[in-house]
């Protein structure tokens, strides 16, 4: 028998000739989401939040709300795809977060 990972299904389609980013917090933290360099909204503890954007490559931040956690990340966006980014805190920094990353259809 074999146990492992799931692939998870998200239910959100990105709008037409956009892609999305979804983030899945599997940590016990609140965090602050920035892309670009702009501010992108708040991710709640085991939470997950869907951002929709042009095709490319985008920069997101997170910042641990009251805290000293973070993580940055320059993240693909395909058109008419979700690439999903699941949040871990780092198991090297306890400061820092890891993510792991995949590519899915909606």
């Amino acid at each position: 028998m074999w146990v492992g990972c799931e692939e998870k299904d998200y239910d959100h389609t990105p709008p037409p000739d956009q892609g999305a980013i979804i983030l899945e917090n599997l940590t016990g933290d609140s965090l602050d989401v920035f892309v670009d360099g702009q501010s992108s909204g708040r991710l709640g503890e085991y939470d997950e939040l869907a951002i929709d954007l042009d095709p490319g490559v985008h920069r997101v931040v997170l910042d641990q709300r009251h805290g000293v956690r973070y993580g940055t990340w320059d993240v693909d966006v395909v058109k008419g795809r979700l690439t999903v980014v699941r949040i871990r805190i780092s198991t090297w920094d306890w400061r820092e977060y890891d993510a792991e990353f995949s590519i899915q259809m909606p």
